[in-house]
């Protein structure tokens, strides 16, 4: 039976707020900063992330990464919202009159 787990996984250090940085500098920012704290509990496990926004995925992978070195055998992510410049201005789209924004009459 999967078992849950909480506070397996903590910051060690503070970073500054990830907004407005690009890709690489949030990376950069969160390099070394999560550790685990109860290696016995993942290691061989399958580990389930959850996190309420995804922008650039730079937490997830982080966070990734210090479980596979304290030895998960698999690290999955689940997120609540995604948070990304491809989603299309809705209000922009309202505008044009069109389903998609491809010129597509919406009636």
């Amino acid at each position: 039976m999967p078992r849950i787990a909480n506070a397996c996984l903590c910051r060690k250090r503070a970073t500054p707020p990830q907004t407005g940085l690009s890709v690489a500098a949030r990376r950069e920012n969160l390099r070394g900063a999560f550790e685990v704290i109860k290696p016995d509990v993942v290691r061989g496990r399958g580990i389930v992330l959850l996190d309420d926004v995804m922008t650039t995925g730079a937490t997830l992978s982080a966070c990734s990464r210090a479980l596979k070195r304290a030895g998960a055998a698999q690290v999955m992510g689940l997120t609540l919202a995604r948070a990304t410049p491809q989603f299309p201005d809705l209000a922009r789209l309202e505008s044009d009159n069109t389903v998609d924004g491809l010129g597509r009459d919406s009636t």
